[in-house]
Protein backbone atom coordinates (compact mmCIF):
# COMPACT_ATOMS: atom_id res chain seq x y z
CA UNK A 1 0.00 0.00 0.00
CA UNK A 2 1.51 3.65 -0.89
CA UNK A 3 1.84 5.75 1.72
CA UNK A 4 0.86 9.01 1.73
CA UNK A 5 2.58 11.29 4.28
CA UNK A 6 4.59 10.33 7.24
CA UNK A 7 2.59 10.83 10.53
CA UNK A 8 4.94 11.42 14.23
CA UNK A 9 5.27 8.79 16.09
CA UNK A 10 5.44 5.85 13.20
CA UNK A 11 7.98 3.77 12.24
CA UNK A 12 9.39 3.37 8.51
CA UNK A 13 10.93 1.04 6.51
CA UNK A 14 12.61 1.87 2.65
CA UNK A 15 11.92 -0.23 -0.08
CA UNK A 16 15.89 0.12 -1.08
CA UNK A 17 16.92 -0.22 2.71
CA UNK A 18 16.79 2.29 5.24
CA UNK A 19 14.09 2.93 8.56
CA UNK A 20 13.18 5.53 10.43
CA UNK A 21 11.04 6.76 13.60
CA UNK A 22 9.49 10.00 13.24
CA UNK A 23 10.70 11.34 16.67
CA UNK A 24 9.56 14.98 16.77
CA UNK A 25 8.67 17.86 14.71
CA UNK A 26 10.87 21.18 14.63
CA UNK A 27 10.55 24.94 13.33
CA UNK A 28 13.52 25.31 11.30
CA UNK A 29 14.88 28.24 9.45
CA UNK A 30 15.66 26.06 6.27
CA UNK A 31 12.78 23.87 5.84
CA UNK A 32 10.15 25.22 7.86
CA UNK A 33 8.16 23.07 10.09
CA UNK A 34 8.97 19.90 9.60
CA UNK A 35 9.23 16.26 11.13
CA UNK A 36 12.16 15.17 12.50
CA UNK A 37 13.39 11.29 12.02
CA UNK A 38 15.39 9.43 14.14
CA UNK A 39 17.38 7.06 11.57
CA UNK A 40 17.65 2.65 12.16
CA UNK A 41 21.37 3.37 12.31
CA UNK A 42 20.67 5.21 16.24
CA UNK A 43 22.93 7.83 14.92
CA UNK A 44 21.60 9.88 13.01
CA UNK A 45 18.76 12.62 13.40
CA UNK A 46 16.49 13.84 10.13
CA UNK A 47 14.50 16.38 8.49
CA UNK A 48 11.62 14.90 6.97
CA UNK A 49 9.02 16.91 5.39
CA UNK A 50 5.50 17.00 7.20
CA UNK A 51 2.89 17.32 3.59
CA UNK A 52 5.01 16.14 0.47
CA UNK A 53 3.67 13.40 -0.57
CA UNK A 54 6.82 13.25 -2.85
CA UNK A 55 8.80 12.35 0.65
CA UNK A 56 6.74 9.22 1.21
CA UNK A 57 7.42 7.19 -2.22
CA UNK A 58 8.70 3.84 -1.31
CA UNK A 59 8.68 4.32 2.98
CA UNK A 60 6.13 1.52 4.45
CA UNK A 61 4.88 1.57 8.13
CA UNK A 62 6.83 -1.10 10.08
CA UNK A 63 6.27 -1.80 13.90
CA UNK A 64 8.29 -0.93 16.46
CA UNK A 65 9.54 -4.38 17.29
CA UNK A 66 10.46 -4.34 14.02
CA UNK A 67 12.44 -1.25 14.00
CA UNK A 68 13.92 -1.46 18.01
CA UNK A 69 16.51 -4.88 15.47
CA UNK A 70 18.38 -2.14 14.71
CA UNK A 71 19.30 -2.15 18.45
CA UNK A 72 19.49 -5.77 19.51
Amino acid sequence: MELEKFELGKYYRHNGGGEMHIVGVADTIMWGTTFIAEEGDGQTLTPISMNSKDSAVNWFEITKEEFMKNYS
